[in-house]
């Protein structure tokens, strides 16, 4: 987990995406539903990658797949 200097920020920590090299940082605290999705009580879960790619590299790819159209 890493620590944010900047005051009334909140911590955050860094979970890696499936399919591509990126990370996102997540804000630490309770989940919306605890008993699937809260990374504080089910800490397990910060160290399983997001599936799929981070939105740029979804981009990426879509660009990619229409200019092998044209």
């Amino acid at each position: 987990m890493a620590e944010n200097t900047i005051p009334g920020r909140p911590l955050y920590f860094e979970l890696k995406y499936q399919d591509c090299p990126h990370t996102v940082q997540i804000p630490y605290g309770h989940g919306a539903d605890c008993t699937k999705h809260c990374f504080i009580c089910q800490p397990e879960k910060r160290e399983q990658p997001l599936p799929g790619k981070c939105y740029d590299c979804r981009e990426r790819d879509r660009i990619d797949a229409i200019q092998k159209l044209t």
